[in-house]
């Protein structure tokens, strides 16, 4: 052989192994790319699925409230208590809360002016000037 021959066989060589490259890159940029259309099109399943189940639950709750709403209890709740309305010989009871923290509140301050005039008169000038704190930590 010639050395145009050689060169000519490495060359094709060359070109062989570059073309074969290049499809082997291309196929693997295509496998790739596929790889990542199936995992966001599985994202895509799974986020549609929880949403799916959101929307049942509250489509069950709706139905749920609209028999609710639809039932005689809640026609003769609400025509009681948004537009005064009673049936024939019903009373009307009212249940107020009582504050029971006035009382205590009260009953606290009164417990306090009891514990400090039974403390001697000079304790009783040193809460005066430097308050209750003081008092704790100076005995």
């Amino acid at each position: 052989m010639r050395i145009k021959d050689k060169r000519r066989y490495s060359v094709t060589i060359q070109t062989i192994i570059i073309v074969g490259f290049c499809i082997i890159m291309y196929e693997l940029f295509l496998i790739t790319t596929s790889a990542y259309k199936d995992y966001k099109l599985t994202k895509y399943f799974k986020e549609s699925k929880k949403e799916n189940n959101i929307l049942k639950d509250k489509n069950l709750n709706s139905k749920k409230d609209l028999l609710y709403f639809s039932s005689p209890q809640f026609r003769d709740k609400y025509a009681k208590q948004n537009l005064g309305k009673l049936k024939t010989g019903e009373k009307i009871i009212v249940f107020s809360e009582v504050k029971a923290n006035i009382f205590y509140d009260n009953y606290e301050e009164k417990k306090y002016e009891r514990d400090i005039t039974a403390l001697p008169k000079t304790d009783q000038w040193y809460i005066y000037f430097f308050g209750d704190e003081s008092l704790y930590n100076f005995y």
